[in-house]
């Protein structure tokens, strides 16, 4: 019925709310069809369905080409990084998402790196991205953040995704986002070119600048 309801030249539908309806991955087959033909749908509500990443890609693919829908909110169906990284293929040509919610899908760093990409590559339209209750963590949202700065989206909303900073060490330094928490072992080499690299930033730009603290080597003061 729905699926009669939401294709032929006269459909007007423009919200459809199938939220918590045991949609499947073959249900989701049926929405990426539908997707990649319907003009009229605005917004998609799929919340609490078990479509996991197999049923994403499908949604996914039909979204690629559709530049109607709005909004859509795919939170709670278990699609995890798989599905994420499907979501981020699919960001690269859609131009008409303004809104996704993906809350609570067990997507981490690696979704968000995806993510982030796409958002920073190509698309040009999305303006809110939810991912509550996602294990994301500190690296991931950073990825994420760094990737968005310039482009148009407008918020990122992460709260329960684990962002807990443990100071990073030599190897998370990127000199074109120095900012952050460091604990570096001056005795290493790698760990020392990082200090002498955020004592130049300290120099140059005193107003953003690291802080430094309790910094010494072979027991004298680091500056």
């Amino acid at each position: 019925v729905l699926r009669d309801a939401t294709m032929g030249p006269y459909v007007t539908l423009a919200w459809l709310d199938i939220s918590n309806c045991q949609v499947s991955a073959l249900g989701a087959g049926w929405l990426g069809e539908v997707l990649g033909n319907n003009r009229s749908l605005r917004t998609l509500k799929l919340s609490w369905n078990d479509i996991g990443a197999k049923g994403c890609r499908l949604v996914a693919e039909g979204l690629q080409t559709n530049s109607a829908l709005n909004m859509l909110d795919m939170s709670w169906c278990g699609i995890g990084d798989g599905g994420g990284a499907e979501i981020a293929t699919m960001l690269l040509t859609n131009c008409g998402l303004t809104k996704l919610d993906l809350t609570g899908n067990g997507l981490g760093d690696l979704a968000a790196l995806e993510l982030g990409r796409a958002l920073a590559d190509s698309n040009k339209t999305l303006q809110h991205l939810l991912l509550h209750n996602n294990p994301i963590g500190w690296q991931g949202a950073r990825k994420l953040l760094r990737a968005t700065l310039a482009e148009s989206i407008q918020s990122i909303e992460l709260c329960g995704c684990h962002l807990l900073h443990r100071p990073g060490g030599a190897s998370e330094f990127d000199p074109r986002f120095p900012w952050g928490e460091y604990h570096l072992n001056l005795a290493i080499p790698a760990d020392r070119a990082v200090a002498f690299q955020l004592a130049e930033v300290t120099a140059t730009d005193a107003l953003s600048s690291p802080q430094w603290v309790d910094a010494a080597l072979d027991g004298q003061p680091f500056q």
